[in-house]
């Protein structure tokens, strides 16, 4: 298990910042050389964009895009929504 805290500013749209924070996970694990890692966030609608396979025209597209890019590029295994119950231990992060 592996964990990264670092602060964002100037980001106001919580979606962003989430997103942010996944992409973020995904460069850590690819820095980490880590082979078959899973990412967990419990803000359901960006781990429902990061697994989705239609282009995302919203203002976030190109940042979700080059987390796509990310994904492609790694070692993740799975991508899973985690209820904020389930995800206790990246809170204590935050």
């Amino acid at each position: 298990m592996a964990g990264i805290a670092e602060n964002v500013y100037g980001v106001v749209n919580p979606e962003a910042a989430e997103l942010i924070a996944a992409r973020r996970a995904l460069e850590f694990g690819a820095e980490l050389q880590l082979s078959g890692f899973e990412l967990d966030g419990d803000a359901r609608n960006v781990i429902s964009a990061l697994t989705a396979q239609e282009e995302n025209l919203s203002v976030m597209g190109p940042l979700l895009e080059d987390s796509r890019l990310w994904i492609e590029a790694g070692q993740v295994r799975n991508i899973a929504w985690v209820g904020r119950d389930g995800n206790q231990l990246a809170d204590s992060f935050a």
